[in-house]
Formats: C-alpha cells, sequence, structure tokens
C-alpha cells in the first residue's frame, strides 16, 4: 500500500460511522496484510529516470514497487503498467488470488 497518508485518509473517512476502535482494528489488519511504503525523494527521482515510465505517478508506483521488491502491483489502470518490473493485476484477479490464499506474497495497492 502506497502512502500513508492513505491510512490517515481511511480513518478520517470512517470516524463518520465507525467506532474508533472498529477503525483501529481494520486500519491494523490493513498494516498486517500489506506493505506500507514511505515515499521520499529517491523514489521519484528514480521514477523520473526511467524514460520508459512516462507517466511520474505510475513511475512512482512501480519504482516503489521495484524497490521494495514487492510480488504484485494492484490497480484499475493495467494497461498503463505494462512497462512494469512488478506483475500488474486488476482488483476482480487481486480478489480472486486471495480467495485462493496465498499468504506470502506481497502486494502495493
Amino acid at each position: 500500500m502506497n502512502a500513508p497518508k492513505i491510512l490517515l485518509d481511511t480513518n478520517i473517512i470512517l470516524r463518520k460511522d465507525i467506532p474508533e476502535n472498529d477503525r483501529m482494528q481494520f486500519i491494523s489488519l490493513i498494516c498486517q496484510s500489506f506493505v506500507v511504503l514511505v515515499e521520499d525523494a529517491d523514489c521519484f527521482l528514480e521514477a523520473i529516470a526511467h524514460s520508459e515510465w512516462p507517466d511520474l505517478e505510475d513511475g512512482r508506483q512501480m519504482q516503489c514497487a521495484e524497490s521494495a521488491q514487492l510480488d504484485y502491483i494492484i490497480t484499475r489502470n493495467t494497461k498503463d503498467f505494462s512497462n512494469s518490473h512488478t506483475k500488474v493485476m486488476c482488483e476482480d484477479d487481486f480478489s480472486n488470488m486471495l480467495n485462493q490464499e496465498q499468504p506470502y506474497a506481497r502486494y502495493y495497492c
């Protein structure tokens, strides 16, 4: 999972309808189930250096996934990741894979 800000945003969004203890358990489950990556300037510089990654956002995600040696990038936009060295799959394929239980894979969403 990219950017700890997503975890903070999730907490804010769920705050209205879900009690704090339940939110914290949910966020804990996310942290235990996914690799949470923290990006830095080097991540952006590496992404910029890859001319085969013309889109900075996609390149940043591919760079982070490669640096963390993740098994998969999960995205709705698989076509923009054709140059990725990390395997890419859509949410449905990811869900199907989880249903088949591959507990040692490392994911980036």
